[in-house]
Order: structure tokens, then C-alpha cells, then sequence
């Protein structure tokens, strides 16, 4: 080097020249350096915020924190300049973000999923302007598994009670056709029910489904009283007031028994004249507005004109020489003539057009009678227990019952003789109550659930048309109903 970079100007040369190759070599060994530390060390970005891991899996694709990509959505770091994809990897649930804020990031291609995208220029909502607050339903039909797409009649069977829901759950997936039931469902905008603004508790009344024990308790016990409810109103109390819409349920076989027998009792020929009406003015004007439904089955009354001969039937003459009241208490001795009656009447009903409101559908009193709609129910109790769920109902709201204080109501013995009830009859009664069985989850009786395919019920899980109020969606939902 002295040699060389002797002289003036030759030192001078030398200078530049090893300052020059000083300076390259600094570059190359950073670049390479820069350059290991990105394939095979975590890379640090120290401007004044954390440090931040990126992770190269086994295929050297990099996978990168979720607080870091966060920084980048925020404009705090630039998106990187060396990745020529324009796009990072992070895992699911990694950014720091809420929600609500990671939601306000997401990009949806509308063509990958135009079919699950409506494209209308409105949404529906629930809103409450007194509140200042608006609820954006999201169905829960949206749901794990796909419909099969294989299935060309759009529909899928299935056997009442095995669904793991609750019947409250079933309902709302429940679809009831308006045209075939327009006799059971009525098409009033408004809806009776006991309201207790108190407990912010309602109650809608299923006629044999212990609704008399239950008006009792809505009234003593939880300062309710009978109102008609709008729909709008009643989703409002549900969905955004916290209030609790509950009603009483039971088994649909049993509870034909009972709505028969009592249906039976209301529009005898007694209701017309004689001294159950003689006071009641309003009862006998209703059995005279009534009384074509059952003229229908002409059988039903025959040799029986006045309550004396009804009670006759089935109460023992010890009992009815006491009071007719006692006939109420003991069990019936009717010897089939009734049971009869009744299994004739059975094979004759379609189930369409029932001569009583008390032998409507538990279903029908759940829905909106426009529009076919589930209640949005938040529990149904099962009436075969109702002490029960009355006295767990108080519980949760802080009301105490004392003991002995819920039976109320028309507890009265069965008037005609149940086991004389052929099991052929029983499986009819289960088809008809087909819809009660599938939307409410029910289990089927021994009886019906050993039928014969033609005779077997089965519910189906439906592919339709999605309903909006009285608008059809062009887009389709799944529901229940028999099959």
C-alpha cells in the first residue's frame, strides 16, 4: 500500500477508492443480513410502538400477528413494500379488534356470494325511535350444514321430538299455511293476552292447555291483566324491553280429548234453552251464531236433547241425585256410547274447520293470524306441570305463591270413556295434530309411533320462499310442518 499509494495524488486515489469499497461492502453485508433475518428471524419494527412477530411456517409462507395487521388497518404502519401479493396472512381471532370494528374492515365479493346477499336497496329492521336504537335481525336459519343440494322435492323428513330443541326453539322455525288452517288462525292485527308491566312478563292463552290456572296466576300472583297487543308492539317488549312472552303446552293427543270434550259440551242442544242458559243470555245468543259447525255431524246429539239426558250418560245416579256439580268430581260410567260418538266424529274431521276454539291447533294461537309468523316466544311450559312452572316462573321473578294457591280452573272429569277409544282412532287424531307435533317438538304416544307408514307422522324441514310481512323473498328459508 505504500508502495503503491505513494505520492500526492496516488494516496489520494487510494483514499477514494477504499472508501468506495468500505461503503459497498457495508451495503452488500446489510442486504444480506436484511435479507436472513427476513427468511429465518422475527423481523422487529421499533417505531415507537410494540414489537411485532411475523411466523414462517414449515412452506416458508409467513403468518403475521394479529396486532400488527391491526396497526396496518389503523394507518399506524405502512403495508409492506416487498410483498408483491399485496395481501398478509393472519389467523382468526388474532387482531385486537372488537366485532363490530373488525366487521367495519371485511370486504365481501358480492358475485362469490350473490346468493346469500339480497340486492335491494332497503333492509328490514326493528326500530325504536323513542330509544334511539335499531336491531338488525340476523336469522337463525343461517345454519352449520348446507340444505342437500341433491334433494329435488326441497324438503327433508323427519320424526316428531327428535329435534335436541326446545318446543319454544321448534316454534320459531315453524310454518303454518294460512290457507289450509284459515279457520283456526284468526287474521286480526291484534292479539288478547295477560300483560304484567310489573314483572315485565306476557302470557298468550291456549284454550285446554291449563290457560284457567294460568289467568289466575297472571292476575293474583303477577298483577297482569287481558290486553289486545299489537304486533309491533309485542315485538318491541320482547326483542328491546326485556319482557318474557310465555304460554302452556301439552301433549297434542291428550289435549284432543279434552278439547273434544268440552267443544261437545258447549254446543249441545242445551245451550239453547233450558236452565244453564236461562241466566246467560250471551252464551245461548253465541250457540245460536255457532251451532251450523256442528250440524255437520248430526250424530253427535243424537237422543240427547237436554243436559238431564247428557248427564245421564256418564254420571252414577248417587252423584246427580247430590248435584250436577258432583258429577264434575267422579270418574265417568259412560259405556262407550260417547266414545263412540266421538271415534265416528274422528273419522269424519279433516282437521280444517274445527266446530270449537277449543279444538284449534296449539299452534295457531302462536302465530300472527296475517302473516303466519311465530310469536317470538321466549318459553313454553308443559301444562301437564303447570304448578310447577308457575312456581319456577316466580322464582325468577321474585313473586311468592304460597302453597296451595295455584289450583284453579275447570278441573273436570273426562265425560266419555277414553280407554273405549280404538287405537286405529288414536293414530287419526295423531295425524291430525301432525302440526302441533312437529312445530312443538312433541314425542309421538306408543300408540302412534309403532303405525304403519301410511298411517306413521313424520314432519319436513322445507325449503320456501322467504316471507317479509305479506311480501315474498325472492331468496328461501327453511321451516317445519308436517310432512
Amino acid at each position: 500500500m505504500s508502495t503503491v499509494c505513494s505520492g500526492h495524488r496516488a494516496v489520494l486515489a487510494c483514499l477514494v477508492i477504499g472508501t468506495f469499497a468500505i461503503s459497498l461492502s457495508n451495503v452488500i453485508i446489510g442486504h444480506l443480513a436484511y435479507n436472513l433475518s427476513s427468511l429465518y428471524q422475527p423481523e422487529e419494527f421499533n417505531r415507537g410502538l410494540s414489537t411485532f412477530e411475523r411466523i414462517t411456517n414449515l412452506d416458508g409462507e409467513i403468518i403475521y400477528d394479529g396486532e400488527y395487521i391491526s396497526h396496518i388497518l389503523d394507518g399506524e404502519l405502512p403495508f409492506p413494500v416487498n410483498n408483491n401479493l399485496k395481501r398478509l396472512k393472519f389467523r382468526p381471532g388474532s387482531l385486537p379488534l372488537s366485532s363490530a370494528q373488525s366487521l367495519q374492515k371485511c370486504y365481501i365479493n358480492s358475485t362469490r356470494y350473490g346468493n346469500q346477499i339480497p340486492d335491494k336497496t332497503v333492509m328490514l329492521a326493528s326500530v325504536s325511535d323513542t330509544h334511539k336504537l335499531i336491531y338488525r335481525n340476523i336469522p337463525k336459519s343461517s345454519s352449520q350444514l348446507p340444505f342437500p343440494v341433491n334433494n329435488n322435492l326441497q324438503r327433508l323428513k323427519f320424526r316428531p321430538g327428535s329435534l335436541p330443541l326446545s318446543s319454544a326453539q321448534s316454534l320459531q322455525k315453524c310454518y303454518v299455511n294460512l290457507t289450509h288452517y284459515e279457520y283456526q288462525v284468526s287474521n286480526k292485527t291484534v292479539m288478547l293476552a295477560s300483560v304484567s308491566d310489573t314483572h315485565k312478563l306476557i302470557y298468550r292463552n291456549i284454550p285446554k292447555s291449563s290457560s284457567s290456572t294460568a289467568r289466575h296466576a297472571m292476575k293474583d300472583f303477577f298483577d297482569g291483566n287481558d290486553r289486545r297487543v299489537k304486533h309491533d308492539e309485542l315485538e318491541l317488549a320482547v326483542h328491546q324491553l326485556d319482557y318474557a312472552l310465555i304460554s302452556f303446552v301439552r301433549d297434542p293427543l291428550n289435549r284432543f280429548y279434552s278439547s273434544f270434550d268440552e267443544s261437545f259440551f258447549r254446543l249441545g242442544p242445551w245451550m239453547g234453552s233450558g236452565p244453564i242458559v236461562a241466566d246467560k243470555p250471551r252464551v245461548k245468543k253465541w250457540y245460536f251464531e255457532n251451532k251450523y259447525k256442528v250440524e255437520k255431524y248430526p250424530y253427535l246429539y243424537e237422543g240427547l236433547p237436554t243436559i238431564g239426558h247428557f248427564r245421564k250418560v256418564y254420571c252414577p245416579p248417587d252423584e246427580l241425585s247430590i248435584s250436577p256439580l258432583a258429577c264434575n268430581d267422579v270418574p265417568s260410567i259412560e259405556n262407550g256410547t260417547l266414545a263412540h260418538r266421538f271415534e265416528r266424529f274422528v273419522r269424519d274431521y279433516d282437521g280444517r274447520e274445527p266446530f270449537d276454539v277449543h279444538m284449534n291447533l296449539q299452534v295457531s294461537n302462536l302465530v300472527w293470524g296475517v302473516t303466519g309468523n311465530p310469536l317470538p316466544v321466549t318459553k313454553l311450559y308443559n301444562a301437564t306441570e303447570a304448578d310447577k312452572g308457575w312456581l319456577d316462573i316466580a322464582h325468577e321473578k321474585g313473586v311468592h305463591i304460597p302453597d296451595g294457591q295455584l289450583t284453579h280452573g275447570r278441573r273436570i272429569t273426562r265425560r266419555f270413556n277414553v280407554s273405549k277409544v280404538s287405537d286405529a282412532t288414536k293414530r287419526k287424531i295423531c295425524r291430525l295434530m301432525a302440526l302441533d307435533y312437529c312445530c312443538l317438538n312433541f314425542e309421538l304416544p306408543e300408540v302412534c309411533r309403532t303405525a304403519d307408514d301410511d298411517e306413521a307422522v313424520f314432519c319436513a324441514l322445507d325449503k320456501i320462499p322467504k316471507r317479509e310481512g305479506d311480501k315474498i323473498d325472492i331468496f328461501d328459508e327453511l321451516v317445519i310442518q308436517q310432512w
